[in-house]
């Protein structure tokens, strides 16, 4: 199975000067734990994840002061495998899935998970 088979195809961005107040709503609202943050271009520039938000007090701070300024990311056709190798190595939970560098998907653990157990 390869990443493209199980990744996420509608991904939420945000932008570095959103407010964790607003990053805390809309991660609520869809149910998700973290999302890739892109520039004005929409240049991936890093990821910020709830576990970047707790903890932090204040409410008017920016995903900017936060967010891990790095990425991980897989071309598409990755095998799922090797993306979960390398998540446990790295001690990650999501990245980002491209195709010719370009932005086009996100895999979680939970997205693993279920691949693996429908394998079974």
């Amino acid at each position: 199975m390869l990443a493209r088979d199980i990744m996420h195809k509608r991904v939420l961005t945000v932008r570095p000067e959103t407010t964790l107040s607003e990053l805390i709503k809309q991660l609520s609202e869809r149910g998700i734990s973290g999302a890739p943050v892109v520039g004005p271009l929409g240049d991936l520039i890093g990821v910020v994840s709830q576990t970047d938000v707790v903890g932090n007090q204040h409410p008017h701070a920016t995903v900017a002061s936060v967010m891990t300024p790095w990425t991980v990311s897989f071309e598409e056709d990755t095998d799922i495998k090797e993306v979960a190798r390398q998540m446990l190595a790295k001690k990650i939970h999501r990245v980002v899935i491209t195709h010719e560098g370009r932005m086009c998907g996100i895999i979680t653990s939970m997205d693993l998970l279920r691949a693996f157990a429908q394998e079974k």
